[in-house]
């Protein structure tokens, strides 16, 4: 039975987060770390967003083969001139609008290698914590089951018991 939370009065919609939040303190899960995965997943994104925005001036000077309109974009002119110049690093013979493109090559690489990097933290983060969740919900469930005595459990079949633990798996989908 589905239940849209948009059409729930108050009341309930504020028994909805008792029982959420009564699941999240017995499964120990902490909404800090749920805060700390979106803000990474945010973060990606945001890098993604860069990026793509530094492909707009970097497609125009291809086209027009200057990139000195480069250094009038406020940020990015910024961010080049406190680049070390990387003609200086090869060699002289660089233009001024070579040594730019370079320099915008090098950004979006780096921030390429930054966006995995975080992206990375977060997806092994993610896994330890839906791993940890996962155990802790199968031990509430069991420990609940063994509650009900032995009478239930000669009554009950034993495809009911698997279908119920591993609906714990498609809860802990559900966060992580």
């Amino acid at each position: 039975m589905s239940i849209e939370y948009s059409k729930l009065d108050n009341h309930k919609r504020h028994q909805v987060f008792i029982n959420i939040m009564d699941i999240f303190n017995r499964t120990e899960i902490k909404l800090v770390y749920l805060i700390i995965m979106l803000t990474l997943s945010i973060a990606v994104s945001l890098l993604n967003l860069i990026k793509l925005f530094l492909l707009i001036p970097l497609a125009k000077g291809l086209i027009i083969n200057n990139f000195s309109f480069v250094m009038n974009i406020p940020l990015l002119g910024y961010a080049i001139t406190a680049l070390p110049r990387i003609r200086n690093l090869i060699n002289h013979e660089l233009s001024l609008s070579q040594s730019i493109f370079l320099s915008l090559i090098a950004i979006i690489l780096s921030l390429e290698i930054f966006e995995n990097i975080i992206s990375y933290v977060n997806s092994q983060f993610s896994a330890y914590w839906a791993g940890k969740v996962r155990r802790n919900l199968s031990r509430l469930l069991f420990s609940r089951f063994i509650s009900f005595g032995k009478l239930y459990f000669d009554r009950t079949n034993k495809g009911y018991f698997d279908l119920v633990l591993g609906y714990s798996n498609l809860v802990t989908r559900l966060f992580f």
